[in-house]
């Protein structure tokens, strides 16, 4: 697929909405360190092609893997002192994570569900001191979902239009609206090519209503700047034999 971003990381911070709870059962200072450590965690993604099973080719009857567009989620800096409970509200599914289930600190899950717009729950539990289990902290995480009219000819034309982007945080626009958002977007370049050729065209005028107007003044001093530089350069030239003879 075009504009493919595999394993370049994205992270849309804009799209967190963190929400601190208090642990009780621990003591001010022991919450101000989860709470310290909870406010570390990040979220990001990653587009990816997650495998999708065997296909068989039709041509020859041979199977081969096939893999389809999908988002990996990153669950960044995850320690021993903290656990993390994911839900996916679409779905409803929630799987815990530890440590044990990071790796330098990073907890990946796949995500192939790329036809909707799917908010996961993250919240960030306690797992040191008295207050051990306790909530310490809520992220909404929003993974966005594939934007099939980026494939379309226009969108690379256009790769910086919103609704050209790969992947979009709400659900995609029918099809007629993207059209005369489209064809708004091309009035819009065609208007700004009429000015800077009318532009273009006044700066020409311009220049040649100053010309006409100057005529002689720019005729003369043209032909001074010309006799003078034939002059120079005949001197230059008489001095240089003078030195050879």
């Amino acid at each position: 697929m075009k504009k493919s971003l595999v394993g370049v990381i994205l992270a849309f911070s804009i799209f967190l909405r963190p929400i601190f709870v208090e642990a009780s059962s621990c003591s001010y200072s022991e919450q101000a360190e989860l709470n310290n450590i909870a406010a570390n965690v990040k979220v990001t993604y990653d587009v990816v092609e997650i495998y999708n099973g065997k296909l068989i080719n039709p041509e020859n009857d041979q199977e081969f893997d096939s893999y389809r567009k999908g988002l990996k989620i990153n669950i960044l800096n995850v320690t021993d002192e903290i656990s993390v409970k994911v839900t996916n509200n679409i779905t409803k599914e929630t799987k815990g994570f530890t440590t044990n289930d990071a790796q330098d600190g990073i907890i990946s899950f796949e995500h192939n569900n790329i036809d909707k717009v799917t908010t996961y729950n993250i919240e960030v539990y306690a797992n040191k001191y008295s207050c051990s289990g306790d909530l310490i902290r809520k992220i909404d995480f929003i993974a966005p979902m594939y934007n099939s009219y980026s494939e379309l000819a226009i969108c690379n034309e256009h790769p910086e239009f919103y609704y050209c982007q790969e992947f979009l945080t709400e659900e995609n626009i029918d099809y007629n609206t993207f059209i005369e958002k489209t064809e708004e977007l091309q009035a819009k370049d065609e208007e700004e090519q009429k000015e800077r050729k009318h532009q273009e065209q006044n700066f020409l005028e311009k220049i040649k209503a100053f010309y006409k107007n100057n005529k002689l003044v720019i005729n003369i001093t043209g032909s001074v700047i010309v006799v003078g530089g034939l002059t120079t350069a005949i001197i230059l030239i008489k001095k240089r034999r003078s030195r050879v003879l």
